[in-house]
């Protein structure tokens, strides 16, 4: 997941390019979609490691995108919507591990919150593909009103501009936060299990208090 993740990075960028943002956030949701049915469907070591690996790349190329793709549809209130979709995020965030605990505890396991992962995606594609449409009268009468009033560039993103000391000391920052989550996604309910004797499922569920 971690090394799909990263690689996104490097090819998301890339997909861009070539295709638009649009065009690649909606790829990279039926990817989604699509790696997480296989992922419930695999038995076999190495078709579950290659669909994990998908998911982080997939997962990591719509994270970025849509946040992208949020600026340019609303960009004179970007940093709000952008705030909002990520406090949308980190509820999920909270829930999800709660949820997969309560699948752990049926039958289905977590190949029934496998499933579940891949529907979501495909129900993403419809406020994606109403974005895709352009934005809406209202919204582009608030874009032209506010272009005499547009933010001046950010600092370092003039060509050949160097980036400041304060922005590599941020990107340090956020660097360990993530590489933090990143680990206690990874191992925090399977360190639950070994301390403390207690089930999986319960386990799972717990981390929503983290």
């Amino acid at each position: 997941l971690a090394m799909g993740t990263v690689a996104s990075a490097g090819l998301g960028p890339v997909a861009v390019r070539w295709l638009g943002r649009r065009r690649v956030l909606m790829l990279s949701l039926v990817g989604m979609s699509a790696t997480s049915m296989v992922l419930a469907a695999s038995s076999s070591y190495f078709a579950v490691v290659g669909a994990v690996a998908a998911l982080g790349l997939f997962g990591g190329i719509t994270a970025n995108t849509g946040t992208a793709v949020l600026a340019d549809h609303q960009p004179r209130f970007r940093a709000w919507v952008i705030t909002e979709a990520n406090a949308v995020a980190s509820w999920l965030g909270v829930v999800s591990p709660a949820l997969l605990g309560v699948f752990l505890a049926l039958p289905s396991g977590w190949r029934g919150a496998a499933v579940l992962v891949g529907l979501i995606p495909l129900l993403a594609l419809l406020p994606v593909r109403a974005l895709s449409r352009g934005r809406t009268g209202d919204t582009a009468k608030v874009q032209r009103a506010g272009s005499d009033a547009a933010e001046p560039p950010a600092a370092g993103s003039a060509p050949g501009q160097r980036l400041s000391a304060a922005f590599w000391a941020a990107l340090v920052v956020v660097g360990m936060a993530v590489a933090l989550e990143f680990s206690v996604n990874f191992w925090a309910a399977a360190l639950i299990v070994q301390r403390t004797g207690a089930e999986l499922a319960a386990a799972a569920a717990s981390l929503s208090a983290l």
